[in-house]
């Protein structure tokens, strides 16, 4: 939250892995910031809860780092006053509210402190004040991790000055880092990851069956699809990674690169020859030691003999086997330079994609050639249709042309 100097309450962020609590005291609306009456830093209760909330806060675990306190400016301002360096007379907390400011803008002038409080040129008050913590924070953790587990700690931290807070230290204190806005934008990276993977998928299923021209063959292509995409994040987190921006952008990414070994095999399934099809219907037909009318060469008779889906399977094999490896040899070879660079996101993406490749061509050679082999599609849409019509069409033609007495004899 940035709000201009002159607004109470301005919660400027400061760096990663720092939270601040701010006590607000107005609100911003477009440029010109609305003060609130209330708020009054010079009331002596006000000084005396800035220093109790620094120690509230030092006393609190895993929130601050204690190796570096909070910067609790109110403390140091009141033992500036105590000292000799300090103006003769004046205790803290400062009862004369009009010398106040005057005495803290002196102290920061000496010490560093002014972009701590903001004083209003025109009255003279304390408009706005602020702490800036250390907190314990990894910025490198996972946002989602960051915005569900530390976020919650520093808006109790709010709760909290909302609820033990004089009336002049207003009435709306806000927190606020930069690590913040980090998180949440991951988060919402890795959420929409899901979605985009599942919409990825349904886009290969409806390629695939405009391909291929059957349903359970694209079905089964998008489940190897799913298959990989798992493999892959189960990789990432089993490696002691997590799925930040690199990853979820390098997933959605490379989904279109793992359907390409199971659609080429998906297509060449489906085109089989039509005559190595029916030889093996022919063979699936035949009786313990009956021989086929016609032989085949001696590796498609071995195909032939594999059944009607095993025959369209090895087929593929053949047809699509090395082109599908060599494929996947060439596109990892190529990405392989990228594991050596020492740019994170370019070490990232080649170490997925590398994966990726190899988990693609794995589930496609031996997980969807084994599916395809028990349970793959035996026509596709057009060739279903095409042979419906065609025996309607012959078992009309047939009885158009019988014997009406034959005919009344087998209605008999």
């Amino acid at each position: 939250l940035f709000v201009p100097s002159e607004s109470a309450g301005s919660s400027l962020i400061s760096s990663a892995g720092t939270a601040e609590v701010a006590v607000k005291a107005d609100a911003v609306r477009e440029t010109s910031p609305i003060l609130d009456p209330a708020f009054d830093l010079a009331d002596p209760a006000a000084q005396l809860y800035m220093i109790q909330l620094c120690e509230w806060i030092e006393q609190q675990p895993n929130l601050v780092l204690y190796k570096d306190p909070p910067d609790c400016w109110m403390r140091r301002f009141r033992d500036w006053l105590g000292s000799a360096s300090g103006p003769a007379g004046v205790a803290f907390p400062v009862a004369n509210r009009t010398r106040f400011p005057e005495l803290l803008v002196t102290w920061s002038m000496l010490h560093g402190g002014r972009n701590y409080f903001g004083v209003s040129t025109v009255s003279n008050r304390l408009v706005w004040a602020r702490m800036l913590l250390r907190s314990t924070i990894d910025w490198q953790s996972a946002g989602f991790i960051i915005s569900r587990q530390e976020f919650p700690k520093w808006q109790a931290v709010v709760e909290h000055v909302k609820t033990t807070a004089p009336s002049t230290l207003g009435s709306n204190p806000v927190q606020a880092s930069d690590v913040w806005l980090r998180a949440f934008v991951e988060e919402e990276f890795v959420t929409g990851t899901a979605l985009a993977c599942a919409i990825s998928v349904g886009a290969a299923f409806v390629t695939t069956l405009c391909f291929v021209q059957s349903v359970a063959l694209a079905m089964f292509t998008a489940v190897a699809v799913g298959a990989i995409l798992v493999t892959l994040l189960a990789f990432i987190v089993l490696s002691g990674s997590f799925l930040g921006v690199i990853e979820a952008i390098a997933v959605v990414c490379l989904v279109g690169l793992s359907i390409d070994s199971a659609l080429h095999f998906a297509h060449g399934y489906i085109h089989a020859p039509r005559w190595l099809v029916e030889a093996a219907e022919e063979r699936a037909g035949l009786e313990p030691g009956e021989e086929p009318a016609s032989q085949l060469p001696g590796w498609a008779e071995r195909v032939a003999r594999l059944g009607h889906r095993g025959a369209r399977a090895s087929f593929a094999m053949q047809k699509m086997g090395w082109p599908i490896v060599s494929s996947a040899i060439t596109t990892a070879g190529a990405s392989a330079f990228l594991l050596f660079t020492t740019i994170e996101i370019l070490r990232v993406f080649g170490v997925i994609l590398v994966f990726t490749l190899g988990c693609s061509l794995v589930i496609t050679i031996v997980g969807l050639s084994a599916l395809l082999s028990v349970a793959g599609p035996k026509f596709t849409l057009c060739e279903a249709c095409a042979r419906g019509c065609c025996k309607h069409s012959t078992e009309h033609t047939s009885s158009s042309h019988r014997n009406p007495l034959t005919a009344a004899l087998v209605s008999q």
